[in-house]
């Protein structure tokens, strides 16, 4: 295969050394032929000045004297020079006129010159005029006949040159080349490859055996290589196994953390159906006490969903399907689910859309609605106080959309404020109304936000340490999707 390749690459390069050795040989021949042209048109011009310092004072002297024999007789003599065609006297005080040929030449030069009669005194008086015509048909017919000469020997010599190049390129190069492509196919490279050559100079044939021959050698250092491979393989199997003992680890803080936010509800239950059970409780007491084991019973079943939420989004369990997402019809739909809420706490949720028409994010719907926003704007009214204001503001930040959800509850400390996302930290607090919390829904929004590639940011400052200013804002930056036109329209109708 190697070798085809081979004699094909050297014909190619004959063929190309043929062609290109023909196209220098035309270009080399055209110019000498000019070259020649120019020189005989040159002499033929000579002609000229031969005239005219030879003949014009005789001319002169014949028309002075109106002497018209004499002035044939010059133009006889005149017109007896090479490769003049015609030659024409005319006198200007009379009516003389002679010529002798005729222009019948495909080509001529011809040139008009004053006779002009020299008085003793030295000055000039213009008698007549000699017209002459100097004709180029032998330079022509000498140039067509050299051209091919010039053509032809040129075009010898240049394939010459060219069957001599590509008889070295093969000599030097090519066989050489053969060699290396059998030895590189062949199965036993035991021994070095070498090349038949008489050269002592080191030229880039011997480069390429050179680098072909560490080739070889590189394979033991290929060996060492995958030695140094199992090495790093076995300590990023060690980080890994690191890694794993830190999950578990983490898991085994989840669950110590979930089991202290399960026993306060499990025993406010226990205490409570032990009261129910012994009848030490008025029927009167009982209607409220049942609202307290059910609040309870509620925030455990919302404790283990949180968490089976936050396990199944980590572990790649919980499906979601990214897509872009119309905030337009999830916001109306948030003062509907929290009417209760605001209504039960006096609280006004604002909304600011400032995305342009046909502008959303990338993002799952469901978890979108259902997690994020729904635990956002529920801590949001959970530290709020009775009569203010919740806000959330939505705007395009290049290709971001950055959504805040905005308080002027009681805030959190620094130190909640660093460790809100973390499921393994106690942040869990009371609300303004005594609400109860799991811990986990800002672990699993962070969880979601993430999943989007998107980020997460909280900003507070606490009651305690600024009375008049205090509150909670969290920036959700999504990227940033154009909607289907269609969908636009129908969520809006929708809406």
């Amino acid at each position: 295969m190697g070798k085809k390749i081979l004699k094909s690459l050297g014909n190619s390069t004959a063929i190309h050394i043929f062609v290109v050795s023909a196209c220098i040989a035309v270009l080399a021949s055209v110019i000498q032929i000019y070259i020649e042209y120019r020189k005989d048109v040159d002499r033929v011009k000579s002609r000229f000045e031969l005239i005219e310092s030879s003949y014009i004072p005789a001319v002169a002297a014949a028309l002075w004297q109106i002497d018209e024999d004499q002035a044939r007789l010059i133009l006889a003599g005149i017109k007896s020079l090479p490769d003049v065609a015609y030659v024409e006297i005319k006198a200007n005080d009379s009516d003389f006129t002679s010529s002798l040929g005729e222009k019948s030449g495909s080509r001529y030069l011809t040139r008009e010159v004053e006779v002009a009669f020299t008085n003793q005194d030295h000055s000039a008086i213009a008698i007549g005029t000699l017209t002459i015509s100097l004709s180029l048909d032998a330079v022509i017919s000498r140039t067509y006949g050299l051209s091919l000469n010039i053509l032809i020997t040129n075009i010898l010599k240049t394939l010459l040159l060219a069957v001599y190049v590509i008889f070295l390129l093969r000599k030097r190069i090519t066989r050489h080349l053969i060699h290396i492509v059998r030895y590189l196919e062949s199965k036993d490279q035991s021994q070095p490859l070498k090349l038949e050559r008489r050269s002592a100079r080191e030229d880039e044939l011997d480069v390429m055996v050179q680098s072909i021959n560490n080739k070889n050698n590189e394979i033991l250092d290929k060996i060492q290589t995958i030695e140094k491979h199992k090495v790093e393989l076995e300590h990023t199997v060690e980080e890994k196994t690191q890694a794993l003992t830190r999950t578990a680890e983490t898991k085994a803080t989840l669950l110590r953390v979930l089991c202290h936010d399960l026993s306060n509800p499990l025993v406010l239950i226990t205490g409570l159906l032990e009261l129910f059970a012994n009848n030490r409780i008025s029927e009167e007491k009982k209607q409220a006490k049942y609202k307290t084991l059910s609040r309870a019973a509620q925030l455990m079943a919302d404790i283990l969903s949180n968490v089976r939420e936050m396990e199944a989004v980590d572990s790649g369990k919980r499906n979601i399907t990214i897509a872009p997402v119309n905030l337009e019809r999830m916001f109306d739909d948030l003062n509907l689910i929290f009417r209760d809420r605001l209504t039960e706490k006096q609280i006004c949720l604002e909304i600011e859309n400032q995305l342009p028409d046909g502008i959303g994010v990338f993002a799952d719907p469901v978890s979108l609605s259902n997690h994020v926003f729904n635990n956002l704007v529920s801590n949001a009214l959970k530290f709020s106080f009775p009569g203010s204001k919740v806000r959330i503001v939505a705007q395009v930040e290049d290709e971001l959309v950055h959504v805040s959800i905005i308080d002027a509850g009681v805030g959190m400390s620094e130190e909640i404020a660093q460790a809100i996302f973390d499921p393994t930290r106690q942040t869990t607090r009371p609300g303004t109304a005594g609400e109860k919390g799991t811990g986990f829904g800002m672990p699993i929004v962070k969880s979601f936000v993430e999943k989007y590639g998107g980020r997460i940011q909280v900003e507070s400052t606490s009651a305690e340490i600024n009375p008049s200013e205090h509150g909670t804002t969290f920036h959700l930056y999504l990227k940033k999707a154009r909607l289907v036109p269609d969908l636009a329209v129908a969520e809006r109708s929708a809406g």
